[in-house]
């Protein structure tokens, strides 16, 4: 999938496909600019193949925060986290830090909270062969911007992918492919 997206980003600013990510000249960069897009991609917008949910149990360790009984890890493939949820309605985490009285803190990968199990929400940095059609088309965009001026140091080519980007942002909420902010 990862020659697939960068092949597609390569053709997208005029330049000859790859066989390997290995491959000089090129080969260097496009695994640099592949990871930063695809983290950049899959933790800005709430992409529906991405979203897991689970219920963390409590570390064994002893909450180090005085106002929190409870410690719990993020989970490894957690990107951000969207939300502590009940099973039926997923609360915006902006209504628990902002509310009197602090509902949780996230300190590094570590989240206090006063409850002994914790339900969450969040976008996983998912396996590639789940990845939609229309997230490959705007990671490809997003990928020939970030290419077009490390390869061509041009400028125009930039703005173009970067339009052409934000197309298939739009096309994807317009199909439901991403959760808009009013949900």
């Amino acid at each position: 999938m990862k020659i697939e997206i960068a092949n597609r980003a390569l053709i997208k600013i005029g330049e000859s496909p790859i066989s390997s990510i290995n491959q000089e000249p090129i080969g260097k960069i496009i695994e640099i600019v592949y990871n930063e897009v695809k983290t950049l991609l899959l933790s800005s917008y709430l992409w529906r193949f991405a979203i897991k949910r689970v219920v963390l149990a409590p570390l064994d360790e002893k909450s180090e925060n005085p106002r929190f009984k409870y410690k719990f890890q993020l989970p490894e493939d957690c990107l951000t986290l969207r939300g502590i949820c009940d099973y039926n309605k997923f609360a915006d985490l902006r209504d628990y830090r902002y509310t009197t009285g602090t509902r949780y803190e996230i300190e590094g990968r570590n989240i206090y909270y006063n409850e002994d199990n914790l339900p969450i929400s969040y976008i996983a940095d998912i396996d590639e062969s789940l990845f939609s059609v229309a997230f490959k088309e705007a990671f490809a965009n997003k990928m020939a911007s970030e290419l077009a001026i490390k390869v061509h140091q041009n400028v125009g080519l930039v703005q173009l992918f970067e339009q052409k980007f934000e197309m298939a942002i739009n096309e994807a909420i317009n199909h439901n492919e991403i959760i808009a902010d009013t949900e």
